[in-house]
């Protein structure tokens, strides 16, 4: 890899599905003439998972630069602690925090986008309830299409938003879950994509199927993201889950009814 060269793109990525989606779109969908892609990952997140999720994100850049025409750099780890502090951001971030509660990396990313304008962040356009971001987004600023990507309307988004979100670009802002399963299954990257991490408590290195992320990513048709033994973790959770509900619900019933 041509590590020497200036990047043209910087992408924060987690080994997420989110943002690996967008490393396989730039492959997929590529511009005029190959770009040098450089990925971020920002360490001492607080993750249990952070091991699993480098330990991942290294295995998928070699798929990654054989897909398409682009040049991926190395995977550049940036310690959350290296990164500058900034009080005037760190402030905003904790007026925006109290109206929508963003989570806590939004102020490390924000301070992280000073050195790296216009940093790729992977988040999607809600279907049913909206995170923290997005939420913010829609009730404090507004998005501009510009250069292939949405950035923050700063003519028409508050101060603080400006501060903690105007210095990142949502290039998949405008895309489903749903559309992206269905372009990864066109562009034949499932393989690829059943590498990425999500799971919070993983069991002999694989995701569990219980867990939250599990949860959400087995409802959302996505179960080929888990292996088997994940799947019956999951059908074996849900149907004691139901009994469990079925059996309050009969005795809160009879109590009423006494």
């Amino acid at each position: 890899m041509s590590d020497n060269r200036k990047p043209d793109i910087y992408v924060l990525w987690t080994g997420g599905w989110d943002s690996t989606f967008r490393m396989v779109q730039i492959q997929k969908e590529p511009g005029d003439k190959p770009v040098v892609v450089q990925p971020i990952y920002i360490s001492e997140n607080g993750r249990k998972s952070e091991n699993i999720e480098i330990e991942r994100m290294q295995k998928m850049l070699p798929m990654l630069r054989e897909i398409g025409p682009n040049d991926f750099l190395d995977l550049k780890i940036i310690k959350r602690s290296e990164i500058p502090e900034n009080e005037q951001i760190s402030e905003a971030y904790d007026r925006l925090n109290k109206l929508v509660r963003l989570g806590s990396q939004y102020d490390w990313i924000a301070r992280l986008a000073v050195q790296y304008p216009g940093i790729e962040v992977g988040i999607e356009m809600p279907t049913k309830q909206y995170g923290g971001c997005s939420t913010a987004l829609s009730k404090y600023g507004q998005l501009e299409f510009r250069d292939n990507s949405y950035y923050v309307d700063k003519d028409n988004s508050t101060e603080d938003v400006n501060l903690v979100l105007g210095n990142l670009s949502f290039p998949i802002k405008m895309i489903t879950e749903d559309r992206m399963v269905e372009l990864i299954h066109e562009w034949n990257c499932d393989d690829l994509m059943t590498n990425i991490w999500f799971c919070h408590t993983p069991i002999d290195g694989k995701p569990c199927g219980y867990c939250r992320p599990c949860q959400q990513k087995m409802e959302a048709n996505m179960e080929w993201l888990i292996p088997e033994s994940g799947q019956k973790r999951y059908r074996f959770f849900k149907r004691a889950a139901k009994i469990v509900t079925t059996k309050y619900s009969y005795k809160v019933t009879g109590w009423f009814c006494k």
